[in-house]
């Protein structure tokens, strides 16, 4: 192969080489910015064009379970939570029946965000022979309430049902307790039937107020 042979070819492969790069920058500019979600198409160079494809996705209905869904128009679209029918108190035999245990399940969490739980009000026919009556929720948010000299409260937050998809930092499932004290000056059995109410907040993910 002679030297003018190999110059030509050299001198081709570099022709092609800046023809490559005259047609990937013959094209119009199409600038993306994911911060505005815009994209510009600018025809003062390359190629014009007038076309531009964009990205649709579509959601019908709502997931609370998401806890990046929109946000609803109503704040307590999140709310998702299992909370116990019916509860019991009782004082014990182990303890010569001074001391009250009962049985109050457990609250859970099936939303995506974290939910305050409060006790709204609580009332009942008659707690003699009640001396002292609490609610408690078991958690590292759980709180004491006081049932027998009540005052409305927070009793505990709870972390969305995917308790890593939050920075909120919680359990989405508490179990509750409920015990307290015998008035040993009455004598005699009382039944008392009561009325609890909670109250049910959602929070963003990072457990403070939706604003």
């Amino acid at each position: 192969m002679n030297k003018k042979l190999v110059s030509l070819m050299c001198v081709g492969m570099l022709t092609a080489s800046l023809g490559g790069n005259l047609i990937s920058s013959a094209q119009a500019d199409v600038v993306k910015d994911p911060a505005s979600n815009t994209q510009t198409i600018d025809n003062s160079i390359g190629t014009p064009t007038n076309t531009a494809d964009v990205d649709v996705t579509g959601t019908v209905g709502f997931d609370n379970t998401d806890p990046n869904s929109p946000e609803p128009s109503n704040p307590d679209a999140w709310l998702n939570i299992q909370v116990p029918t019916s509860m019991a108190f009782y004082s014990t035999a182990a303890s010569n029946y001074e001391k009250i245990d009962g049985e109050a399940g457990t609250i859970k969490n099936l939303s995506g965000r974290p939910v305050k739980v409060e006790v709204a009000s609580f009332t009942g026919k008659d707690l003699t022979g009640v001396s002292a009556l609490s609610l408690k929720a078991e958690g590292s948010n759980g709180k004491e309430i006081n049932l027998k000299n009540f005052v409305s409260g927070e009793l505990i937050t709870l972390d969305g049902k995917d308790t890593t998809a939050t920075p909120f930092v919680g359990e989405a499932t508490s179990k509750l307790a409920i015990g307290g004290q015998v008035d040993k000056t009455v004598k005699g059995s009382h039944k008392s039937e009561n009325k609890l109410v909670f109250k049910f907040t959602p929070l963003n993910p990072s457990g403070q107020p939706i604003s």
